[in-house]
Formats: C-alpha cells, sequence, structure tokens
C-alpha cells in the first residue's frame, strides 16, 4: 500500500485522492459489512455501548473506543483500493508495533481462505492516515480490512475507482461469532497487525466471524460485563479473563460466578476456559490461578455440563523457545499468539464439530 502519512491538517486529508478517479464512501455505508460495531454513522467507532462501558469500569470505558475485532467486508472490481482514517490520536507503546496498535491491513477472501494483501499505519503521532493500494488489474475480489488493535478511529473512508461494481460482501461460514473475553492478550497486545491476533487467526483458518471484548488490564469478570457478554448469542464462548483478575480471590469471587450466569442464559453454548500463557512469569501465583478456573471447570462438569472445555495456559506457548513468544515476558509475539491460535482453534474446531 502506498501510504501518505504525511498529512499536515484536515484539508490535505480531505483532497486526498481527488484526481485518481476514486469514489470515498464511509464505512457505514449500507454496500459494505461492518462487524463488531455499536456505534452509529458519524460517530467514533465503539466495540461496547457507553452505557455499558462506563458503568464497568474506567478502563473498560476507555477501551471501548479501541477498535480490536471491528472488521470491513467488501466485494468490488476496483482495481485500486484507498483508505483514508482519522485516528483522533496516537498512543505509542514502547512494546508495541504502531502496525498493530493503530495500524489497519487488508485481506483478500477466496474460496473460504484469507490472504494479508497490504497495511496501513501512521508514521509516528500522525493522526490522520491515508494510503492506497493498487492491485494491479480489475476483477472481482472479496477484500476483509481489520481495524487498529490498540487505538480509536473517529472516522474511515474507503475510495474505489469511480467505474467500479460494488457487491454485496461475501459472508462468514454460517455459524454464529465465537465470542471472547479477556485481557490485553485478548485485545490483542502485542501483535505486529490486527490480523495476527490470535482471534483473526483462528478466524481465518475457519472463515469464523469472531466477537473481540479483550481489554487490557480491566477485564475483571463483573456482572454488568457478565450481562453484556449474555446479550450475544456466539456459537462458542472463550473465557479468558485470568490475566486481569487482581489476584486469585478475586477470581474465586468472580470466575464460577460468570460461569453460572453465562450457562443459566445460555444453556448449550460449548465455554472454553483459557489461563495465563505467560505462566513462566510467576509460577506459583499462576497456579494458585488456574487451579481456580480448574475447579469451576470440574464444577460444571459435576453439575453435568458436558459443554466446558479447560485449556491450561502453560501449555498455549509450547515447550520449544517459549522466550520467542513473548515481547516482554508477558504479551504475545506473532510467533506467540500463532501457538495461541492452534490450542484454542483446535479446541474451537472441536467445539463446532469442525476439526
Amino acid at each position: 500500500m502506498v501510504c501518505y502519512n504525511d498529512v499536515q491538517n484536515p484539508g490535505e486529508v480531505a483532497a486526498f485522492g481527488q484526481g485518481e478517479n476514486l469514489v470515498f464512501r464511509d464505512a457505514h455505508d449500507a454496500v459494505f459489512d461492518l462487524y463488531q460495531c455499536t456505534s452509529a454513522p458519524g460517530e467514533p467507532f465503539r466495540r461496547v455501548p457507553a452505557e455499558v462501558a462506563d458503568n464497568t469500569n474506567e478502563g473498560v470505558a476507555w477501551l471501548a473506543r479501541h477498535t480490536s475485532g471491528i472488521r470491513l467486508r467488501i466485494k468490488t472490481d476496483s482495481a485500486r483500493i484507498a483508505l483514508k482514517a482519522d485516528l483522533g490520536g496516537i498512543d505509542l507503546m514502547y512494546h508495541m508495533p504502531i502496525t498493530g496498535s493503530a495500524g489497519f491491513d487488508i485481506f483478500l477472501w477466496e474460496k473460504g481462505k484469507q490472504s494479508f494483501v497490504a497495511g496501513l499505519a501512521p508514521a509516528c503521532v500522525c493522526k490522520e492516515i491515508c494510503g492506497i493500494h493498487d492491485f494491479g488489474e480489475k476483477k472481482v475480489r472479496d477484500i476483509v480490512i481489520n481495524f487498529p488493535l490498540y487505538n480509536c478511529v473517529k472516522s474511515l473512508s474507503v475510495g474505489l475507482e469511480a467505474d467500479a461494481q460494488v457487491l454485496a460482501p461475501a459472508k462468514y461460514r454460517p455459524i454464529a461469532p465465537v465470542l471472547y473475553y479477556g485481557s490485553s492478550i485478548t485485545q490483542g497486545g502485542c501483535a505486529s497487525r490486527p490480523g495476527n491476533a490470535y482471534q483473526s487467526m483462528i478466524s481465518r483458518r475457519f472463515d469464523l466471524d469472531f466477537i473481540n471484548m479483550g481489554f487490557s488490564g480491566s477485564a475483571r469478570g463483573e456482572d454488568i460485563m457478565t450481562d453484556w457478554l449474555i446479550s450475544f448469542e456466539p456459537s462458542v464462548f472463550v473465557c479468558d479473563y485470568d490475566h486481569n483478575a487482581p489476584d486469585a480471590e478475586h477470581l474465586e469471587k468472580t470466575h464460577y460466578r460468570l460461569y453460572s450466569k453465562y450457562r443459566a442464559a445460555h444453556p448449550e453454548t460449548p465455554i472454553i476456559f483459557v489461563t495465563k500463557p505467560d505462566f513462566d512469569s510467576d509460577p506459583d501465583g499462576n497456579d494458585r490461578r488456574r487451579a481456580v478456573i480448574r475447579a469451576t471447570y470440574e464444577k460444571a462438569l459435576a453439575e453435568g455440563d458436558t459443554r466446558v472445555t479447560f485449556i491450561d495456559g502453560e501449555t498455549l506457548f509450547g515447550d520449544e523457545d517459549r522466550g520467542a513468544c513473548t515481547v516482554d515476558g508477558c504479551h504475545p509475539t506473532d510467533l506467540g499468539f500463532w501457538r495461541m491460535s492452534r490450542v484454542i482453534g483446535d479446541a474451537v474446531g472441536k467445539a463446532l464439530r469442525i476439526l
């Protein structure tokens, strides 16, 4: 993608694409399919409505405006595609590439499989970004655009050639979305691109829609959040908030309660419990936390629930070169996410009987 990240003012952004024979449409346009966005056209993108997020905790109130998991699907024969985005501001992080925290990436969907095409990310702290990708020839393509994992997006416009067809986008496999709830790792930290978060990898592997409810440092199993999770009708629920519980005692107070409340509302939905992948960071403390989550799993089994799965986070990174699986001893690299996607993806595939 040819990136134009040196725009200095809104006028330059507005003028981007002029003379290129492109027509720009807002990402909310009905000709596109927008996934996981709860905000209306003209508003900044959100994953969770304000009335839920603002009453959960301060972290969720802020991170609900981060766009992890939001996707746009397009079907067009345009030989070029342009993106024009206003991020509102950039929060740089020392341990995560800006291509993942504030960048978009583009995939082609063909015969149920996605392949990476291009990415667009800001240069340093430039909040307004523009870019064009030239496919080289005019033919119908199904395109998936993944939004930034750790940034807000105030607006996104997509430019296509003026004479291009814009058709109904391809759909995911006809299975309800997989719902993920958890920590910064669930949100996608520290993937190098949005498409390298483990949920996106699982989505591409099985052609599944998904909902990312990862909240960095802020997934604590509160009742109001549980009620929001219950409002979805997913095919599988992946419960992955171990990392954000302040301690094992907090897990004891909230983990089985979240499970039982969710199960009462969704008696048939498979639930996958996951413990922290960075087990080596505190083996004794993490062992106590793991025991709490295993206890929820075993109690569920004892109560006759056969639709639960337990994944020991210590196994997620495998045995070989575990140090290469994190950036900072905690947040996964792309390798770490890939290994997570294989283990969690196997459990999802088995729960849905597609593996």
